[in-house]
This record gives structure tokens, sequence and C-alpha cells, in this order.
């Protein structure tokens, strides 16, 4: 089995290894976040977009959607700085504050973000919620 040259961990869970831009090509299993910059680049905001707005789900399937992923998530999540991030204890009702936003308009801007950028976006603040970033609870 190969070693990384970094942190002497198997490159299965070697957390100083590149992510590709649909994380680890080694283990889909294991899930290394970009730094906040990237995450909040419109770039990054309209690609995630895309790829939500393509599966065709309404506001409230695409929190369905993310609870179903977060709780069937076996792997591994780290953030940029490599920190080891619980996925089963995200609250996905809590990180998207559907308390402040019930209706949940916010979701149908952040999938028009295939064509024109959002006011506030979904990518923001989960990465928020990621890093436990002050405020972005």
């Amino acid at each position: 089995m190969e070693m990384c040259r970094t942190c002497q961990l198997s490159n299965l869970i070697c957390v100083c290894g590149l992510a590709a831009n649909d994380n680890c090509a080694r283990d889909s299993g294991f899930i290394k976040l970009p730094h906040d910059p990237v995450l909040a680049s419109q770039s990054a905001v309209r690609r995630c977009a895309m790829a939500y707005r393509s599966k065709g789900l309404s506001r409230c399937a695409v929190l369905n959607y993310l609870t179903d992923a977060f709780v069937g998530f076996n792997g591994i999540a780290v953030d940029a700085a490599g920190r080891r991030i619980d996925v089963a204890e995200i609250e996905v009702d809590e990180v998207f504050r559907t308390d402040n936003d019930p209706s949940e308009r916010w979701i149908s801007d952040f999938l028009r973000t295939g064509v024109a950028i959002p006011k506030r976006t979904m990518v923001q603040m989960a990465a928020g919620a990621f890093t436990g970033a002050p405020g972005d609870k």
C-alpha cells in the first residue's frame, strides 16, 4: 500500500493529499474540504448550484437530500487544516437556518446561480458550519 510522504499515513486516509474537485480520487469515503475562500468563490458556488439544479429537486427536497447524505456518510471528512469533521453531528436545518427562513426561498436563488450570482450562497453557510467560523451557525 502506498504511503504519503508528508504525514506517513496510508494514501487512503492521508489528510494532506490533494482532493479532486469531486473529493478524493483514491477513496470515495474520504472528503477533504478546501479552504473557505475556495468554497466561497463564485466558481465553486456555481458548480455546486449546477450539480444540485441538475437533480431537479424542490427547495425542501434539497435539504432532505443533504440530510440523507450526511446521515448515510460512513467515511472520513476533514477541513482544509486536516481537522476531522463529525458528519453525523451536522444538523442541516441548523446549518441552513430554516428557522430564520422556513420557506427556504434562498435555495431557489441558489439553484438559479447556474445563470446568475446569488445574494447569499449555501456554500458559504455550509463552509462556516464545517469550520466552526464565528457567526456562521
